[in-house]
């Protein structure tokens, strides 16, 4: 039916989006969010009625500024909302998972072989192209591990004023 069809093409393009930026977010924050795109599926459509309704209620307070808050007080509820569904997601164990960022070499073997599978059924000899970015792929994630990994114990003592910890 109709409601399926689009379900399943809003989690497609969801998990798109995440699947391309998702080494870019753990390059940059060294988190990669585990329910983006489940969590999508409800924020995107919610995003989707509030940021054109509000340029709408916008452009009228503008034109009767008398009107303002009466035009823009539902806005704010929605998007406090939205907020707090954020935020509550963001609570949920296990809703991040933090990693090391990915070498440069990582990254451009996820994107080659991103693109050797996008373009898989136009190419006749992708399987071989495949199989070079899996291998590279799998010599940055070792590369990166035998040169992050120390041979020596290392202990850390945080003083911070209210309490000590200490990092073995």
């Amino acid at each position: 039916s109709g409601w399926q069809r689009r379900l399943g093409l809003g989690l497609l393009t969801t998990s798109a989006a995440y699947a391309g930026t998702l080494p870019l977010l753990a390059k940059g924050f060294h988190t990669i969010p585990t329910y983006g795109s489940l969590s999508n599926i409800l924020l995107v459509p919610l995003a989707g009625v509030i940021v054109p309704s509000g340029v709408v209620a916008l452009v009228l307070s503008t034109v009767w500024s008398a009107f303002a808050p009466w035009i823009l007080a539902p806005f704010a509820i929605l998007l406090s909302g939205l907020v707090a569904i954020v935020q509550y997601l963001a609570t949920l164990p296990g809703a991040q998972l933090h990693v090391a960022a990915p070498s440069t070499l990582m990254l451009v073997s996820y994107y080659g072989l991103v693109g050797v599978l996008l373009t898989a059924s136009r190419q006749r000899s992708w399987i071989p192209w495949a199989g070079l970015w899996v291998t590279l792929l799998i010599a940055g994630i070792g590369w990166q591990y035998a040169a992050t990994r120390s041979t020596h114990l290392r202990i850390t003592f945080l003083d911070v004023g209210t309490g000590d910890a200490i990092l073995v």
